[in-house]
């Protein structure tokens, strides 16, 4: 079960492939998180359901390694999220469009495909493929900046799904999803799922994560609750 705080390491299994312990994140006098602490086993698909402000999207930073706790510790396959092996096999979505608004959806496809190191003849084939999946290949060379806030979702899959990961972490994912939207999620995630890969998805909308999760864990005021 995912819990606030784990006190007792024989409770976890033998290698989660991702945990967390007593993890702290403070923005001046603010605690975003008081002692969190979980596990989540290779395969799992886990939601964090909380209202906005409660932490959720400082949980997948740290997870992702964007930001580091001010105290406590955080481990993904085996290693800090920070670490070279670790970028290489994990892709985040944060909440919002954090991709250059003037570069066209198959440019920063190709730039992130580029920096996980595929050639150029497979980087070309998984972005037409996921494109088309996320039914954006006719929109590929438009600079993103006119995309609308659905198909800027939809791109934001497109780039989480891209690499295959091993660690899928997605903050408000259904958030701005037109309706097309909601088929694309479900399918990369059933996907995701079939080949093994291990997915973290946060909102503030249960319903919305009830349906593609093993687990929810309820995170209130910086503390699980449930």
């Amino acid at each position: 079960m995912m819990q606030d705080r784990i006190d007792d390491s024989a409770s976890l299994p033998a290698a989660p492939l991702l945990q967390a312990r007593g993890l702290v994140k403070r923005y001046g006098s603010l605690r975003a998180l008081d002692g969190v602490g979980f596990h989540v086993a290779k395969g799992e698909a886990v939601g964090i359901v909380g209202p906005n402000g409660s932490g959720k999207s400082t949980l997948l930073r740290l997870l992702a390694g964007v930001d580091r706790p001010s105290t406590g510790w955080v481990e993904v396959l085996g290693a800090p999220p920070t670490a070279r092996s670790v970028r290489r096999r994990l892709a985040f979505l944060p909440d919002g469009s954090p991709f250059p608004p003037e570069l066209s959806a198959r440019r920063v496809l190709d730039l992130i495909a580029s920096l996980y190191g595929f050639h150029r003849s497979e980087r070309r084939r998984r972005i037409h493929e996921m494109l088309d999946r996320v039914g954006l290949d006719d929109a590929g060379e438009a600079p993103i900046r006119t995309f609308s806030r659905g198909m800027h979702r939809r791109f934001g899959l497109a780039q989480a799904f891209l690499t295959d990961p091993e660690v899928i972490l997605l903050d408000e994912p259904t958030a701005g999803l037109d309706a097309p939207g909601f088929g694309v999620l479900a399918d990369l995630l059933g996907a995701a799922r079939q080949r093994g890969a291990t997915t973290v998805l946060a909102s503030h909308v249960a319903s919305d994560l009830i349906e593609h999760c093993d687990r929810l864990a309820l995170l209130v005021s910086g503390e699980v609750q449930r």
